[in-house]
């Protein structure tokens, strides 16, 4: 069947503005994931299906160690 992964580029808006951040999208399973920062991949958001927006910085962890979410949001769609 093949890798369900689906990657492409993706916006990430702050502040519920206007502006944001150009990143690399991925939908693995049923999680959203954008992906961003100098190294493309020092910041990363995921949205699970319940909603919960876990954010995390990357920017300070050394290359192969682990992380907990740096904040976590409730996140909804807008109609």
């Amino acid at each position: 069947m093949g890798d369900p992964t689906f990657a492409l580029f993706g916006f990430i808006l702050f502040d519920g503005g206007y502006t944001g951040r150009t990143t690399l999208y991925q939908r693995k399973g049923l999680d959203h994931r954008w992906d961003w920062g100098p190294n493309a991949t020092d910041y990363t958001f995921v949205i699970k299906p319940d909603g919960t927006g876990l954010y995390y910085d990357f920017s300070t962890v050394t290359e192969g160690e682990s992380t907990k979410p740096s904040a976590i949001y409730k996140c909804y769609q807008r109609k």
